[in-house]
């Protein structure tokens, strides 16, 4: 692969199964340089969206309002 486009695979996977990823890269294979560049740069950001999301703290629990 990195012989073949001149950048390391990369693709987001978080969530998938194992066995989802080779059908993954066989795809990307069969796709021309400049779609491949593409699909891994929306896959790296993804990643990067993912990894910060996970650094946010969780939002506070709702205070309910008292009626009467």
């Amino acid at each position: 692969y990195e012989a073949y486009f001149g950048f390391r695979y990369v693709v987001f996977v978080a969530g998938r199964p194992r066995e989802a990823i080779i059908p993954l890269m066989e795809v990307a294979i069969r796709n021309d340089r400049d779609a491949e560049l593409r699909r891994a740069v929306d896959d790296t950001i993804y990643i990067a969206h993912d990894r910060l999301v996970g650094l946010r703290p969780p939002e506070p629990e709702p205070v309910p309002e008292e009626v009467g």
